[in-house]
């Protein structure tokens, strides 16, 4: 009897390492997936903004686009950039469902643990060590129940405000 519950246990220890490690290759490649939709997400963030450019410099009279466009925006182009803007609104809603959150925001204060300072700017009338640009947006995922981080997915790439010290001059 103790032979058969013994066995029992080691079958049961088995089956829970089994679930443990497909556990962890589902987080791994949901997290894989996660990340290629933030690759996404970026990549048509600058489409949108280069579609924007392009409809406004073509408003624009005069200069490079003069030669080669008519001086009025494109509807086809203003409708691509709004394109652009819906698809790329619907991938951050799904990123949200995803309990995967912005990391930072324009005026949080310098954390190395989840950013790189990837300039400095010396500006008096903001806080020292506060983010002044986003170069590369960072993200997080959330506990969904406690609210608290889960994983770091990306690390922000940040420009920091120093204020000057003596050491400085």
């Amino acid at each position: 009897l103790n032979t058969l519950l013994s066995t029992q246990q080691q079958v049961q220890e088995g089956r829970y390492q089994v679930l443990v490690e497909e556990q962890r290759e589902y987080e791994s490649v949901r997290l894989e997936q996660i990340s290629l939709l933030i690759d996404l997400i970026d990549y048509l963030g600058l489409s949108c903004e280069s579609a924007q450019l392009l409809a406004l410099a073509q408003s624009k009279k005069g200069g490079f686009f003069k030669k080669y466009f008519t001086p009025k925006q494109d509807p086809a182009l203003l409708s691509l950039a709004k394109g652009l803007q819906l698809t790329l609104r619907k991938l951050r809603s799904k990123l949200q469902t995803l309990n995967v959150i912005d990391l930072v925001k324009v005026g949080d204060l310098f954390n190395p643990q989840y950013m790189m300072a990837e300039g400095i700017v010396h500006e008096p009338h903001l806080l020292d060590q506060s983010i002044v640009e986003i170069l590369v947006q960072g993200y997080e995922q959330q506990n969904p129940k406690t609210h608290s981080t889960k994983s770091i997915i990306r690390i922000a790439r940040v420009i920091v405000n120093k204020h000057s010290s003596v050491s400085d001059k």
